[in-house]
């Protein structure tokens, strides 16, 4: 099986158990519902760690999400070709990834998190090289926290992300 490189898909939502007959999925998201029609593909990385439709021979395959609407109040998305609860079940749990370079951009204002892995981190007081951002923790609440690895090894710090910084 081909993988595919994941530094350059973006994880926009995280799959979670099936809704109803017709395909629908609920998922956990930071967007809007309609930001998510408005994707041109995507692709899912299933449970066990496959890209769904890949094979051998082939890479995975890209989705349309057709549909993506709130249910009492949570994130339902449906896709292109999944109409059947029997069809979405291989996807339950999945995560959902977008080309970066098929990320539309930013609002006015805003970054995308993503945009910050990388960076370097320092200490204002100081000017003393922390490190670089390497993930974020993302739990759908008004906080951020970025994982930051330290220049000098060590295990990573966890630092509360603010704009102003």
């Amino acid at each position: 099986m081909r993988d595919v490189n994941t530094d350059s898909w973006l994880e926009i939502a995280s799959l979670g158990r099936m809704r109803g007959l017709h395909g629908e999925i609920f998922a956990v998201g930071s967007q809007l519902p309609e930001w998510y029609t408005a994707l041109a593909v995507v692709r899912i990385r299933l449970a066990g760690g496959i890209w769904f439709g890949s094979s051998p021979d082939a890479a995975a395959a890209d989705l349309k999400i057709v549909e993506a609407r709130l249910y009492s109040g949570r994130l339902a998305l449906r896709f292109e070709g999944i109409d059947t609860a029997e069809a979405a079940r291989p996807l339950v749990n999945g995560t959902v990834f977008l080309s970066r370079a098929a990320r539309p951009p930013a609002p006015d204002g805003e970054i995308w998190l993503s945009d910050l892995v990388g960076c370097r981190v320092e200490d204002v007081r100081t000017g003393r090289d922390v490190g670089r951002v390497t993930g974020w923790q993302d739990f759908a609440g008004p906080a951020v926290t970025l994982e930051v690895t330290p220049a000098h090894g060590g295990p990573p710090a966890l630092v509360p992300y603010v704009r102003a910084i």
